[in-house]
């Protein structure tokens, strides 16, 4: 399966979640390593989120949650003309 593949599965884990996903929630979903490398693409793309909400992994260390932003691209910033 490809990255990109992969990224959609996960992001698609993040939006099935009304509470949101831990890295670690995903990983038990889904079966891959590369989770958190494919929600950091998630955040950086404006995709998904976090707040100030942590929840404790399997292993019991808190880990961040993650939302999901709508769906879009978040803008890098508006220009005014």
């Amino acid at each position: 399966m490809s990255w990109v593949a992969v990224r959609e599965r996960v992001y698609r884990c993040i939006v099935a979640a009304p509470a949101g996903c831990t890295c670690d929630e995903v990983e038990q979903l889904l079966g891959h390593q590369t989770v958190s490398a494919r929600i950091r693409e998630l955040v950086q793309g404006g995709r998904v989120e976090y707040g100030d909400r942590c929840r404790p992994t399997r292993t019991g260390v808190p880990a961040r949650v993650y939302y999901d932003c709508g769906g879009l691209p978040l803008p890098a910033q508006v220009v005014l003309f």
